[in-house]
């Protein structure tokens, strides 16, 4: 798969400079593209960006308000949210670099682009520099009629947007993001709910309990949207098996279960490989109870020190004294996100966030 630096490219900057030209007849179609793709192919993404709007800026040749202007009509040439309007991130780093000081032109500039690409990683500074007066149009734009601006509100206002700029103090104003999404979270779009979801995610990390009491006010909300949307909400702490979130979903920690005949299917594994897991659970309660199964594999890293990954495994009903026996391949190929070290390997058994059997292998790489 071609990296995603290399959208930006001659071809797709000198694109860039012609939808300019079309709304600024000043504009040295030819300069700025020697200036925005020099040396493109030799520097990273986020240097790539930076190159191109640094050109903007040197061939904008008005105030910073007409500049923004311009760039607002060249978005007439672009499709709505087309993968391809990657393009346009230089748009949002030029806001958010040469823009900070004029607000109301900044944030109507970010409200246009969004629409067509996303302005989240263009809006933090301003969380920044700005936070009463960003919070306050955020949250004017929560009834916005496009489900870009709206999911904007969500994703821009992230405390861990991914590639986002960290805005530390939003870690200690969560309850304004709260607001935010309240708002938000019976939305009609997917789109929107999606971004609700990942956002109370990243609270769950800071703050769980406040995070358990927002969605158990939500909850009350009887929809499948909702219920989808707390779920996806809780990924973080029904990982760490934490037993509010589990039971928030109707899965008791205290369950009355057991793992029987866990095994896995080699004790030496050659990176590459796979080997399977299986054993079999119990309901040993007199009711009908409900089940999150996971596994866990705990990797040692380079210094030593293990570190945990659980993985999904299933989610059942079982009745009473009911057993079913569960399988799982699992593959140690190589992969990017990980990297695998030599040595031993435990696996665990885990259900409604309770550990209930081990063992373990040794990985050959």
């Amino acid at each position: 798969m071609e990296a995603f630096k290399n959208r930006y490219n001659i071809k797709s900057i000198s694109n860039m400079g012609k939808v300019i030209a079309k709304y600024d007849e000043r504009f040295d179609h030819k300069s700025f593209v020697e200036d925005a793709a020099k040396n493109i192919s030799k520097l990273e993404m986020k240097e790539r960006i930076v190159q191109i709007s640094e050109s903007l800026h040197k061939h904008l040749n008005y105030s910073y308000q007409k500049n923004i202007r311009i760039l607002i009509k060249s978005l007439n040439e672009y499709k709505d949210t087309d993968v391809d309007n990657f393009i346009l991130w230089p748009y949002t780093f030029f806001i958010e670099t040469y823009g900070l000081d004029d607000f109301g032109t900044s944030m109507n500039g970010l409200y246009e682009i969004t629409k067509k690409f996303t302005s989240e990683f263009g809006v933090r500074p301003f969380f920044n520099k700005h936070p009463k007066e960003t919070y306050d149009v955020f949250n004017k734009w929560t009834a916005d009629s496009s489900e870009h601006v709206r999911r904007w509100v969500s994703e821009g206002s992230r405390p861990n947007l991914p590639w986002g700029m960290k805005i530390h103090h939003l870690n200690k104003n969560l309850k304004k993001n709260i607001r935010l999404l309240e708002k938000l979270k019976t939305d009609p779009s997917l789109y929107v709910r999606t971004s609700v979801a990942n956002h109370m995610n990243d609270i769950s990390w800071l703050d769980p309990d406040l995070t358990l009491e927002t969605l158990k006010k939500w909850s009350k909300i009887k929809t499948p949207e909702i219920d989808w949307l707390i779920k996806r909400a809780l990924r973080n702490l029904i990982k760490q098996g934490h037993p509010g979130a589990l039971l928030l979903l109707g899965y008791n920690p205290k369950s009355n279960s057991s793992v029987d005949s866990f095994k896995i299917s080699k004790s030496k594994v050659t990176e590459g490989e796979s080997f399977e897991l299986s054993f079999i659970l119990k309901n040993d309660s007199n009711k009908t109870s409900s089940f999150m199964v996971d596994y866990n594999i705990h990797y040692p890293k380079a210094n030593g020190k293990l570190s945990k990954k659980t993985f999904k495994l299933k989610s059942v009903d079982l009745g009473s004294n009911e057993k079913i026996k569960i399988l799982k391949k699992v593959s140690f190929k190589k992969v990017t996100t990980r990297k695998h070290y030599p040595g031993k390997h435990t696996v665990e058994v885990q259900v409604n966030g309770v550990v209930k059997a081990n063992t373990s292998f040794v990985l050959i790489c």
